[in-house]
């Protein structure tokens, strides 16, 4: 026998309702602005990430606009161009060794003397006149020497010094030329590797944002199946714990941004603290990548460190040549005129002076021979350029073993470093400046 009971009069169960509160801090972080106000999440400090606008360069500029004010601005570069500006200026101070020497010499002195003059006894009349006894006049004064000299010179031989001389400054000024572009490639390799570390660590804060904010829907999910009793109350702590670990890292990202942002500024040559910041970039087109002995030749013949090398030894050598050298005798022409003249602040009534200019010239030959002491003088200073000469060959070797782990390091994939690395490594420019 069936017992029927009616389903109406029995009452429905309901399970108590749960109440538990959720460890949501806030404020809560924004997902798509940025940058987030630091730190999204503790207490707030506006000063950590203040910046300050700088008169002359804008907010936002691209990698271009970036290398041009790290070019203007950056005190590192400035020494560098400086250094390279002496160099040159040695170059162009030894040409005019061989041009003809002109210089001109003015004088205009006075002295003092005094001159004493005896003065005979006059004729007697006869012998019962008293002779005139003899007197001594003093008398004198200033005297004033006008005189002006035109001197030119000529070299007429030196053994070929001077043109090796003219020659190492020359090799020296390749040299130092080929250094400061390299410098200047070096400058754009830190801009870019600035430039695209603020992008990335701004793109990771955004990311690590939305990152929260998943976690945060997944903790109110999980809170919700709690209370409908799909899920258990202890799942709550392990959502709520990834939250938290996501906000921390959030944090974490922020402060290596502004990290980021500081060093940027600072590479540009700006204070830490300047609001400037790159563009963001889309996709750009991927370059071929060239096999590891094309990379090596490449390097070998553009780039700029190698090829000072090579023109610092040729520099040495000539350099050397100039010190032995110096034993040949120096001969130079020499052609001078002056004038002078000399005016009595005086009267002497005993002298008759010129008042006129009185000319004289010289033509002739200095001969300059080195004796045994300048002898040994000249055979330690060509020592010391032969051991120059040496150090700069090695460092020719050195510097070509040195781009083979460079090249090896540089293209060995995406996680040993970027395109900007790869391109510097090669010699090659990042960008037009």
């Amino acid at each position: 026998m069936a017992l029927a009971i009616p389903v109406s009069g029995l009452a429905q169960y309901t399970p108590p309702e749960q109440n538990f509160s959720m460890p949501t801090p806030q404020p809560r972080p924004t997902i798509s602005g940025t940058p987030i106000p630091y730190p999204a999440y503790g207490t707030p400090a506006p000063d950590v990430a203040a910046q300050a606008p700088k008169k002359g360069v804008p907010q936002t500029i691209s990698l271009a606009q970036a290398v041009k004010i790290a070019v203007a601005l950056n005190p590192a570069f400035a020494n560098e161009n400086a250094q390279w500006a002496a160099i040159h200026a040695r170059y162009t101070s030894s040409v005019q060794a061989l041009y003809p020497g002109l210089s001109a010499t003015g004088s205009l002195n006075t002295s003092r003397n005094i001159t004493q003059s005896i003065v005979q006894p006059g004729a007697t009349a006869g012998p019962s006149v008293t002779p005139v006894p003899a007197s001594v006049i003093n008398f004198g004064g200033r005297t004033l020497t006008e005189s002006g000299t035109i001197q030119l010179t000529q070299l007429i031989f030196d053994g070929g010094r001077t043109i090796a001389n003219i020659k190492s400054a020359k090799e020296a000024d390749y040299a130092g030329r080929a250094t400061l572009l390299r410098q200047l490639q070096t400058l754009e390799l830190n801009v870019a590797n600035a430039y695209y570390a603020v992008l990335q660590d701004n793109a990771t804060v955004v990311a690590d944002s939305q990152l929260v904010h998943e976690f945060e829907v997944n903790e109110d999910s999980v809170a919700a199946q709690i209370r409908n009793g799909a899920a258990a109350r202890s799942d709550i702590a392990t959502a709520a714990y990834q939250t938290a670990q996501a906000r921390g890292q959030l944090v974490t990202a922020q402060g290596t941004a502004i990290a980021a942002q500081a060093s940027f500024a600072t590479t540009l040559g700006l204070n830490a603290d300047t609001e400037v910041l790159p563009k963001d970039i889309g996709k750009e087109p991927t370059g071929a990548n060239p096999t590891y002995e094309k990379s090596l030749a490449r390097a070998m013949l553009m780039r700029p460190d190698y090829i000072a090398a090579q023109y610092s030894v040729t520099s040495s050598q000539q350099n050397l040549r100039y010190a032995k050298l110096a034993r040949f005798p120096l001969v130079t022409g020499v052609a001078s005129y002056t004038t002078a003249r000399q005016v009595p602040q005086y009267t002497n009534p005993f002298s008759v002076y010129n008042p006129y200019y009185v000319p004289s010239s010289v033509l002739g030959i200095d001969v300059s021979i080195p004796i045994q002491r300048s002898a040994g003088r000249l055979a330690a200073r060509s020592g010391d350029r032969h051991a120059a000469a040496d150090q700069a060959a090695g460092a020719v070797r050195r510097a070509r073993r040195s781009r083979q782990p460079d090249l090896g390091q540089g293209g060995a994939g995406p996680g040993q470093g970027g395109a900007g690395q790869r391109a510097g490594l090669a010699g090659r420019d990042l960008g037009p400046v």
